[in-house]
């Protein structure tokens, strides 16, 4: 299945499963920046931020859909976790944080919350600023394409 066809298919899923949340939700990282208009090629996996009250609720949406394995990170934490098999997988996170290079954790918390169709993403230049706290080198082309949607 190609990248386009497989990432349209989770993002559907995600906007049909929105139906059992009951507090604002909110996509970041690539699928956000992609759904935002940036040209951030291949994406792995679709990152979504919910509350501890939805992604119960979501996880129970989705018994039936397997929950895969997560690699351990010691940049990013989340409260409760759920990587859900999909045509990308789908990472539900509840009070996620990044680890900031003080070595203090920072609660990722989008103050903006713009709709794209069914779906909601931070605003482009909030989304810029996420990336940049993340640090790592496969965000820097990320960051171009979002500077570039603000500059055109």
């Amino acid at each position: 299945m190609h990248n386009d066809e497989a990432f349209d298919q989770s993002l559907a899923l995600v906007a049909e499963a929105a139906k059992v949340f009951q507090d604002d939700w909110i996509l970041i990282g690539s699928a956000a920046a992609k759904i935002a208009g940036a040209d951030v090629g291949h994406i792995n996996d679709i990152d979504l931020l919910l509350s501890e009250r939805d992604i119960h609720a979501l996880k129970n949406h989705w018994r039936g859909k397997r929950v895969l394995p997560a690699a351990p990170s010691d940049q990013f934490r989340s409260r409760l976790f759920y990587r859900f098999e999909a045509p990308l997988p789908i990472e539900a996170m509840a009070e996620f944080e990044i680890k900031h290079p003080t070595g203090e954790w920072m609660r990722i918390e989008p103050k903006s919350r713009k709709q794209y169709g069914a779906l909601f993403a931070p605003a482009v230049s909030e989304q810029i600023d996420i990336l940049k706290l993340m640090d790592r080198p496969k965000d820097a082309p990320r960051i171009e394409a979002l500077t570039r949607l603000i500059s055109s």
